[in-house]
């Protein structure tokens, strides 16, 4: 209901990403699941309508490779944590993702 153009959505996201930062400021992260497939659509469709992409390829990072950190072992244990809403959904998605970083927490930082 409330579909705007790709360069609209995009240009929204690019200042959004960018309020406030002054140049002495941290790069900023780029977040993804994996990395490796949402970077390269997202620096595809900002080069397509002419826009900056606000990140840099080496600032990425990955619920993959965050819970690996966590577990201290690239072969972490599988999460069951319910996902809710429709797959492939951006928000749904990130809001699983958030609910699987916190799980991961609690389970490493308590070992249960």
């Amino acid at each position: 209901g409330r579909m705007e153009g790709p360069a609209v959505v995009l240009k929204a996201f690019q200042d959004w990403a960018n309020k406030d930062r002054q140049p002495s400021d941290p790069p900023l992260r780029f977040w993804g699941k994996p990395t490796s497939f949402d970077y390269s659509f997202m620096q595809s469709y900002f080069r397509q309508f002419g826009l900056h992409f606000p990140f840099h390829y080496r600032y990425q990072r990955d619920l993959n490779s965050f819970l690996a950190g966590l577990a201290n072992s690239p072969e972490h244990r599988e999460l069951n944590v319910p996902f809710v809403g429709m797959a492939h959904n951006a928000l749904h998605d990130a809001l699983h993702q958030i609910k699987l970083a916190f799980k991961a927490k609690e389970i490493y930082e308590t070992g249960k």
